[in-house]
């Protein structure tokens, strides 16, 4: 399976209580001072591969990966982007992400029941570059709103799993038991390149 789509959309936002009481259909004036708007493309491609084995054992194993990318640009005023936390009023987003999940599954009758076991490995990985800027350039009164404009953030976010489970069914006629087990590993991890306002970067983990 392969699929890639790309959507490119203006942001007309909200009004206040007043602006509606006033005109409904009118448009506030910040997204038309920021222009604001947002593009999206995403490409994806999976595969699903099963093998039986004969005796009611079979090898199950998919696998996923695809890539995101998002820019967006927001209607802050460039007085909220003077402090230095801040990652300005464009957002820019790309995301790889990958993952697999492979399972052996037995299904078979058991003591006058159909039994459904199954065990493996499901694992996923995703990397997000992300990166903000202001949406201006200069200052006033030659300022230019909705604009690419100073970079303010600069990291990379990744994200592991990795998780071994079991699971057990057993159902006859209208009785229904079922029972599992699955061990969540994962980390996560942040790089931090933009070092004007300190380094961000840190790594954790977590099981169980």
């Amino acid at each position: 399976m392969f699929n890639r789509q790309t959507a490119f959309a203006f942001e007309p936002q909200g009004l206040t209580q007043a602006q509606f009481d006033a005109n409904p259909v009118q448009i506030a004036p910040q997204p038309l001072l920021y222009n604001t708007r947002k593009s999206v493309s995403q490409t994806q491609a999976g595969l699903a591969w099963d093998q039986a084995l004969g005796g009611g054992h079979k090898l199950e194993l998919m696998a996923y990966g695809g890539q995101r990318q998002i820019v967006q640009y927001l209607s802050l005023p460039p007085g909220a982007q003077a402090a230095p936390t801040t990652s300005g009023g464009v957002i820019d987003l790309d995301r790889d992400y990958l993952g697999f999940n492979a399972r052996w599954r037995l299904q078979t009758e058991w003591r006058g029941g159909q039994l459904d076991l199954s065990a493996g490995f499901a694992g996923d990985r995703q990397s997000d570059l992300r990166r903000g800027y202001e949406n201006f350039l200069g200052t006033p009164p030659n300022r230019t709103l909705g604009v690419l404009g100073a970079i303010r953030r600069n990291e990379t976010n990744r994200a592991t799993t990795l998780d071994p489970y079991l699971r057990a069914s057993w159902q006859k006629e209208d009785l229904t038991l079922e029972g599992g087990l699955r061990r969540v590993n994962a980390r996560y991890s942040s790089d931090d390149v933009f070092l004007a306002n300190g380094d961000q970067s840190g790594a954790t983990r977590f099981s169980g």
